[in-house]
């Protein structure tokens, strides 16, 4: 169902309902009604409620863009009491987004928030250019509180062959769970084996020399991977994407250990002398045993020392475990502090 002709009416056939019997509403820690296939939409906006830096940067830029007062509006809607209307709030949201984000059905909740973030990167962008056109001695922009340029995570390809390389960013760390058991599959591990295994590429072709394996039977092409700086937050995305042997995509439902703390010094390519340390925000989850395509989408969120369970409209306080155990399927937030 589209998401937003079901916003219209304010009327929507909700997704599957997983909800624990002894759920009940929490105030001021307000939940999101589910219009339509839209749980998606509402555990990253309970998500980014939990970053100071994302709220402060749209606070000081809600006045030069619609897309950042709206966007402002959302997330202020689950902190307070607010009596502004959630439906046509998050209409005008994805209409504005729309062009970028297709809601004619349930979305991967990674991808959507890809499309938040590039709309508020092309927002500041132009606020930006703005700003420089008026004045002779421009401004200060507010300082945009997600890496884009010099991202999270550095990925060189070179050629063994005559040493052409090409270095890509990416503006969140993804690492990829295996099947073997659960001390393999800490965070921890799978970050080491992220950053600290040379890779090779097969049939990849050299852009320099146009040498590929074809010839020898070698690749030719390696990739190495660092965290390159620690921003001030941090998206870890766990791909639980599988392909069977039918080339049918699959969910990988192995359990990754992670803890309330990370630090990063040990992951990047060069060692700061002050360890940065992260702190737990939120926590994603797809409810959903085969398929990536269907389910549920829940959200856990650290609010002060507090840990809530925030599954569409409800909004329950868990124990800590209980967030700590759950399956992460999407992305964790960390927040330097």
């Amino acid at each position: 169902m589209n998401v937003l002709k079901s916003l219209g009416t304010v009327v929507g056939i909700g997704s599957v309902a997983y909800i624990f019997n002894s759920l009940t509403a929490t105030e001021q820690k307000r939940g999101l009604r589910n219009f339509g296939a839209s749980c998606y939409i509402n555990a990253i906006i309970q998500a980014l409620s939990t970053s100071r830096n994302l709220q402060n940067y749209l606070e000081s830029t809600e006045n030069h863009s619609e897309y950042n007062k709206i966007l402002l509006e959302l997330i202020c809607y689950v902190q307070s009491d607010s009596d502004k209307n959630f439906a046509d709030l998050l209409q005008k949201f994805m209409k504005i987004l729309q062009p970028k984000f297709e809601t004619s059905h349930q979305q991967d909740c990674h991808e959507f928030f890809i499309g938040i973030i590039e709309k508020l990167h092309q927002q500041h962008q132009e606020l930006a250019n703005h700003v420089k056109s008026l004045s002779r001695i421009p401004e200060k922009v507010p300082e945009f509180p997600f890496d884009m340029t010099i991202c999270q995570l550095t990925s060189c390809r070179a050629c063994k062959s005559c040493g052409q390389f090409k270095v890509t960013y990416s503006p969140y760390i993804d690492v990829k769970p295996g099947h073997n058991n659960s001390a393999v599959n800490s965070l921890e591990n799978l970050l080491t084996k992220r950053t600290h295994t040379m890779t090779e590429l097969h049939y990849a072709k050299c852009e320099k020399c146009k040498r590929t394996e074809i010839y020898t039977g070698i690749p030719v092409m390696v990739k190495n991977e660092a965290i390159c700086r620690c921003p001030a937050s941090l998206l870890v995305y766990i791909d639980r994407v599988d392909i069977n042997p039918f080339g049918v995509p699959v969910k990988n439902s192995s359990k990754v250990n992670f803890n309330e703390l990370l630090t990063l010094t040990n992951f990047q390519n060069l060692v700061p002398e002050t360890p940065k340390i992260y702190e737990l925000k939120a926590i994603i989850v797809h409810i959903g045993v085969k398929s990536i395509e269907f389910g549920h989408y829940v959200c856990y969120k650290l609010i002060g020392n507090e840990w809530y369970y925030c599954n569409d409209t409800c909004v329950q306080k868990v124990q800590t475990f209980q967030a700590l155990n759950s399956e992460a399927y999407l992305s964790s937030w960390f927040k330097n502090f």
